[in-house]
């Protein structure tokens, strides 16, 4: 069994699945972290097929303890829908964090992200990088560097799409971002 999911999407799943971040507004099962990291290395370790198995294991036993609705359950789809490029798990997990902890909520933003690579850019693509751009920004600040990996999958949308204007308008605003984020000397 051989998976696509490019290495470097790695961290992103593991910040998407709230490795990253603690999910506050629900009670974890005592084992999920723990798991959650277990896949995380055993995919790290190229051993796609045994974390595969793990995290569908996982994601039945939570799902059994909390119900199919459960935050943590969105989790462990986010991990999994990642490694399987599986939209349709990501899908759910979106909308079981909007259930959770609302639309405008960052684990919201990072999955519409995640899903938008896993998908490819399409036509819908520009409304879900918006959507998760304006959650960032208002949660995390226009600065801070959630937005700017938001505007950077804007600004690969619109070069590929060819509308240079926003391209541009995108890329000075990374380099505000990053001008910013520079230690001063």
């Amino acid at each position: 069994m051989s998976l696509l999911v490019p290495r470097a999407l790695l961290p992103v799943i593991a910040v998407l699945a709230g490795l990253a971040m603690p999910v506050v507004a629900q009670t974890p099962a005592p084992t999920m972290p723990e798991a959650a990291k277990e896949i995380m290395r055993l995919y790290g370790e190229r051993k796609g097929p045994e974390a595969v198995k793990l995290a569908e294991d996982v994601l039945k036993a939570t799902e059994a303890m909390y119900g199919p609705d459960h935050a943590e359950v969105a989790n462990i789809l986010v991990i999994l829908g990642g490694m399987r490029m599986n939209q349709s798990l990501i899908e759910r997990a979106i909308d079981i964090r909007e259930k959770s902890f609302g639309k405008e909520n960052p684990l919201v933003a990072e999955a519409l992200v995640l899903l938008v690579k896993v998908r490819g850019f399409g036509p819908d693509s520009e409304g879900l990088l918006l959507r998760a751009l304006k959650i960032m920004e208002t949660t995390r600040g226009p600065e801070h560097a959630d937005v700017a990996r938001v505007l950077t999958m804007l600004h690969g949308l619109y070069l590929s799409g060819g509308a240079m204007a926003d391209a541009k308008t995108t890329a000075d605003r990374l380099e505000a971002i990053a001008a910013k984020a520079k230690p001063k000397q």
